[in-house]
């Protein structure tokens, strides 16, 4: 015979049933991904969390995996590219800034940053940084496959991304 959710709350020790029916738990998934949609999440205490959520996503299910013990979220858009770069060709003040702490454009990479590569374009940058000595993020393998790094190839990945967490929370 199954216990109705009442009826297994109301089973709870009093200090527990006011901490699960308390609001804290509280979530409105519309407005979570409007943020995550339209908003500038780096540096948002959810950031690392939602980047950890789409390698979980992108992974298949299929293999255990551990997360490594040092891990940095990597803008692929730099937040200041030289001026002389690919970067400054494909976008424009403006698209930069209204791109680069979005969703579509943040990976997780698994050692500390080095912020002398961070700025190198994207042919460069992932040479250096994922040909070698990469722990498996999955999303950011998918990001690495691309061979540019324009702003159609931004838009697509921060649209398959967001995608992903929609199906997830099945918004």
């Amino acid at each position: 015979m199954a216990n109705s959710a009442a009826t297994i709350l109301s089973k709870l020790p009093e200090s527990l049933y006011s901490i699960i029916s308390s609001k804290v738990f509280d979530f409105n998934k519309i407005a979570f991904m409007n943020e995550i949609e339209n908003g500038q999440i780096y540096k948002r205490k959810f950031a690392r969390y939602i980047l950890l959520k789409l390698d979980y996503l992108n992974s298949g299910n299929t293999q255990k995996w551990n997360t490594p013990s040092k891990i940095s979220i990597e803008h692929v858009l730099p937040q200041n590219p030289s001026q002389i770069s690919q970067w400054k060709k494909d976008f424009t003040d403006e698209q930069h800034a209204h791109w680069l702490n979005r969703l579509g454009n943040l990976v997780l990479i698994s050692r500390t940053k080095n912020i002398s590569l961070s700025n190198l374009d994207f042919v460069d940058k992932k040479r250096k940084y994922f040909d070698s000595n990469m722990d498996v993020f999955p999303n950011s393998l998918k990001v690495i496959q691309n061979n540019v790094w324009d702003l159609n190839t931004l838009e697509s990945n921060h649209n398959r991304v967001v995608q992903l967490i929609k199906n997830h929370y099945q918004i």
